[in-house]
């Protein structure tokens, strides 16, 4: 991180001791983005890829910090969905085109399912995206 940075973690414990209410609150990412790398001038000097596991990352953070699942899941899930305005996502019914994670008992991913496809099964993906490598 940037020293002009604030990691996810402090900023929803800082909004929490605001009084926000954390369904004000989403997290999303862009994972594969171009993140730009600048120099002390400003200028652009590299381009990195932003990594697919971040918002995991956050959510099991937010997790060891000590705030509950359900109350770090929705921020990821319906919270992040109702604000994209994606009305398929973020929720669990006949409705809704669900992506499945199943954690293990220490939130490590043990299976994924996306569009009714097992991905992951005992961590170990099963399929690659576009860009990933195997």
């Amino acid at each position: 991180m940037n020293e002009d940075e604030v990691a996810v973690v402090d900023a929803v414990h800082f909004a929490i001791s605001q009084g926000i209410n954390l369904s004000q609150i989403s997290l999303s990412s862009d994972g594969n983005a171009s993140l730009p790398i600048f120099n002390s001038d400003g200028e652009c000097i590299g381009i990195e890829m932003g990594k697919v596991s971040s918002l995991f990352e956050v959510l099991v953070a937010l997790i060891n910090s000590g705030l509950p699942l359900e109350q770090v899941l929705p921020l990821v899930t319906s919270n992040a969905a109702r604000v994209l305005k994606l009305k398929t996502k973020g929720g669990i019914s006949e409705t809704h085109d669900v992506d499945f994670v199943l954690l293990t008992d220490n939130f490590n991913i043990d299976k994924v399912w996306s569009k009714g496809q097992l991905l992951v099964d005992e961590g170990n993906a099963l399929k690659w995206g576009t860009f990933e490598s195997q």
